[in-house]
Order: structure tokens, then sequence, then C-alpha cells
């Protein structure tokens, strides 16, 4: 976790995508902005696996008892 950026923006990017319905590219926005992404040079602490992690989450889970 680099700060609270990585764990922290994958669980929000979740609650955003199967809670909120939100869709990719505002969840993919919002998570560059929490990593402190500028551009493909300056990427901050983006990390493209956890976008993908995101994007492939089982929404189903956050419905178990």
């Amino acid at each position: 976790c680099g700060g609270g950026m990585h764990r922290t923006g994958m669980i929000v990017g979740i609650v955003q995508r199967c809670i909120n319905g939100a869709p990719p590219e505002k969840i993919e926005r919002q998570y560059r902005l929490h990593t402190a992404w500028r551009s493909a040079e300056r990427e901050g602490g983006f990390e493209q696996e956890n976008i993908d992690f995101i994007q492939h989450f089982d929404c189903s889970l956050l419905n178990k008892p």
C-alpha cells in the first residue's frame, strides 16, 4: 500500500462500480487522481493491475451474509 492509495483506491473503485453503478471511465479517472497520476510520464502511484482488479471484481461477493 502506497500511503493509502492502492488498497483504499481499489475499495472505493469497487464500491463505486458495484454499489453506485458508476461507469468505468469515472472509476478510472477517480483512481488516477487518488494515486497522483498526472500523465503517462508522471504516473504517480498508478497501477493498471488495480484498475483490472476493480473491473473484474465479482460484485456478488458483496451480497453474501
